[in-house]
């Protein structure tokens, strides 16, 4: 939805400063001897998601038990922990990267395309059965509480079609082009509804993970929701600063906000650009 710049810090300068706030020598000593091996995972992610492919690496059963060894020498429960104790705590050096990671979505939440506020950061692949990324600043999405609680949730794709947008590096065409629509359900009151509607020359993958995307996110009930207070004031308007407009004016006034510097699939354009579209609404009296 909200395309994020991706992380300035990496792998490797997450696991150092989580590393340094680490206070038992046995996991220290594993964890630095490790630590080249465990960079490489970075490398492993960043490919498998810039091809659409997170949903092939594979997950630990959702019953693995906490001591088991994920990866060099390093049990889940402590992968786990880097985040939770070394990265999150707000008295250990890995918290600058947590702040900052936080900081970077501009109060918006890019899972919804910005309605939300992020509240705080989200395992793209969840912590819990892909404990090797926990820290992994390209797995952290600043999110609000509705998307990661509500929407996400825990639930992961087993095929490509499942998947959801990663806003540091899926396609740059989830973010260019336009891929929500709406229409108008009832003319008074007025209302609207939000939809999918991939353009028609991307592949059939691609069409269905926003598909996937819209839904699990609930983004017509959201949107409209959003659309409702604006529709409101809009007819007000209408009725009385605007009643003596043409259609013809009516409707370059709702163009100038289509035309508004927001993304392109931002709730406000698409309901401008669907209303200015509709004959009956700019020329209707109310």
């Amino acid at each position: 939805m909200i395309k994020l710049d991706n992380p300035v810090y990496t792998a490797r300068e997450s696991f150092n400063l989580c590393g340094e706030g680490i206070g038992s020598v046995d996991f220290k000593n594993r964890f630095n001897v490790g630590i080249d091996n465990l960079c490489q995972m970075e490398d492993t992610y960043c490919t498998e998601a810039i091809a659409g492919n997170l949903f092939a690496i594979a997950s630990l059963p959702e019953n693995t038990n906490d001591d088991f060894i994920v990866a060099e020498g390093i049990t889940k429960k402590e992968f786990i922990t880097l985040y939770e104790y070394y990265l999150r705590n707000k008295e250990k050096p890995g918290r600058a990267i947590y702040d900052l990671l936080m900081v970077s979505a501009n109060e918006k939440c890019p899972y919804c395309g910005g309605i939300g506020r992020p509240k705080n950061l989200d395992h793209f692949l969840p912590k819990a059965i892909f404990p090797q990324f926990s820290i992994i600043p390209l797995n952290l999405i600043p999110s609000c509480r509705d998307c990661n609680m509500d929407g996400k949730g825990k639930s992961i794709a087993s095929v490509a079609n499942e998947q959801i947008i990663h806003p540091y590096l899926d396609k740059d065409i989830f973010f260019n082009e336009q891929w929500i629509s709406a229409q108008i359900k009832s003319y008074d009151p007025c209302s609207i509804e939000y939809y999918a509607s991939p353009p028609y020359n991307w592949i059939l993958t691609d069409k269905e993970r926003v598909k996937t995307h819209f839904h699990d996110f609930e983004l017509s009930k959201r949107y409209s929701i959003q659309a409702a207070e604006e529709l409101s004031i809009l007819v007000y308007q209408r009725k009385r600063i605007m009643k003596n407009m043409l259609p013809v004016e009516f409707r370059a006034h709702l163009l100038s906000f289509v035309e508004a510097p927001i993304f392109i699939n931002h709730w406000k354009k698409i309901m401008y650009h669907c209303l200015s579209n509709d004959e009956k609404f700019c020329g209707y009296a109310f």
